[in-house]
This record gives structure tokens, C-alpha cells and sequence, in this order.
């Protein structure tokens, strides 16, 4: 397999559909959003109106650390009836064919602390453009109005829940079979590690610790670990006996 040249996800990237491009060229076999059905979708959570209030938005992955738009405030947030777990199996970004990922996704039951995006009514609309062309490329990612809570204040907010029907969707799974996942993916985004450490480390900085995470992180790190030293010793071995 030839090597993969990294990016990084920016707002440029995101705007000129570079992305979408990428995901296209690469042959992955999954449903693709079109431009107007991504439209119609962000119209419709304002009812076809236009947005006259400021917009509060959910991140709980790589928004937390990577939000590649612009807002007029930011601060840590709760929502209600959905928690953080890696449920969605990636081919793309930060998986392959031959090595899949796993990202992260709201999943029904709990709770989540992240960070929220408040967006004022003059900027929300083309902020979010943004984010739909971020979030909605395929079928894998669900917008919806959450209950959420921030700076003491109840609030709704928009985030994105997993699609259950997806093909892509992982129910349950064992943390230590997540680790493997995460351990050996990477792709034109980069590692799924890099990804799980980003996220794990900027919410522990925030002051919102996640222990599922901590765990999954802690597992991961240790067969990166095994594998790198599993591949020295091929090395020196294939070295020894001439072979390279």
C-alpha cells in the first residue's frame, strides 16, 4: 500500500469540498449527502426560517479540539440523553479498508460533557454550513436539537447523533477490542490514537476527565507499544540473519 500523505482538517479544506473529494476519490463504498440535501437538512432544524437568535452548538470529538469555525463564545457543556462512546466503524480519515477505525458518536442513554459553540444569528448560518459540510458527508451522522446545559443555564443545542442504521455502526462492543481498533488505524487524517488522545487529553485540561476514554487510551497506548517493539524485533532479526 503506498503511504498516505496526512492533512489537516482546516476550514479551507472543509469549504473548498477538498474533503468530500478525498472521501470520493478514495473508493469507499458508502453513501454520499448531496449539496441540497445538506442544505434542506440545516434549513430544517430552523423550520425553513431564518435564524434571528444566537445558536448554540454541541462538540464532543474533534470539535472540542478542532473547531475550524467561528463563534462568539465557547465554554464547557452537558447534554442530556446521550453519551460519548466509539461506535462508528471508519474506513476514511482516520481508518482504511485493510485497517478500520472507530469514531466517536452520541449514542442514546446518559449523558455527555463537552464543550459548547455559541454562534451569534448574523454568523450562524454560514458557521454551519461549515460544520454540515464537516459532519454530513455520508449517512453515518444524525443532526438533532439536544437538551444541554451551560454556565448554570439550560439551553438547547445542536449536535450530531450516530445513525443506528448505518452499516457503520458499532452496538456493543469490548473496550479492549475498541483499543485494537484505535491502535492500528490511521489514514489521510491522521491516526485514530492521535485522534482519542486529542480528545481525552483537552477534556482532562477543561476539567471534564472521561474515564471510558482514560481507559480505552490507556489500552490503546499499550498495544502501540507492543506492536512497535514487536516490529524492532522483527528488524533486528531480519537484520541478523541478512535478510535486509
Amino acid at each position: 500500500m503506498p503511504p498516505i500523505n496526512k492533512i489537516t482538517l482546516t476550514r479551507e479544506i472543509i469549504e473548498t469540498g477538498q474533503i468530500h473529494r478525498l472521501i470520493q476519490d478514495g473508493n469507499y463504498g458508502v453513501t454520499f449527502i448531496s449539496e441540497e440535501e445538506r442544505r434542506d437538512s440545516l434549513r430544517k432544524m430552523f423550520d425553513n426560517k431564518d435564524i434571528t437568535e444566537d445558536v448554540w452548538l454541541f462538540g464532543y470529538g474533534s470539535l472540542i479540539w478542532n473547531p475550524a469555525i467561528n463563534f462568539s463564545e465557547r465554554a464547557p457543556m452537558v447534554v442530556c440523553g446521550y453519551h460519548r462512546k466509539f461506535c462508528l466503524e471508519t474506513y476514511m480519515g482516520r481508518g482504511s479498508k485493510d485497517a478500520p477505525g472507530l469514531m466517536l458518536g452520541l449514542d442514546v442513554g446518559g449523558s455527555c460533557r463537552g464543550m459548547g459553540y455559541k454562534l451569534s444569528p448574523d454568523q450562524a448560518f454560514q458557521e454551519l454550513e461549515i460544520i454540515w459540510k464537516r459532519e454530513m458527508v455520508t449517512e453515518s451522522y444524525l443532526p438533532r436539537w439536544l437538551f444541554a446545559k451551560t454556565g448554570g443555564k439550560n439551553v438547547r443545542a445542536i449536535g450530531f447523533i450516530v445513525n443506528r442504521n448505518t452499516d457503520r455502526y458499532i452496538g456493543k462492543i469490548d473496550e479492549n477490542k475498541v483499543a485494537q481498533y484505535i491502535a492500528q488505524a490511521s489514514g489521510f487524517l491522521g491516526t485514530c490514537l492521535e485522534y482519542l488522545d486529542n480528545t481525552a487529553d483537552h477534556l482532562t485540561e477543561s476539567g471534564m476527565p472521561d474515564k471510558y476514554l482514560n481507559r480505552i487510551q490507556a489500552l490503546a497506548k499499550k498495544l502501540k507499544l507492543k506492536q512497535t517493539n514487536l516490529l524492532k524485533l522483527n528488524y533486528f532479526l531480519n537484520l541478523k540473519e541478512g535478510k535486509w
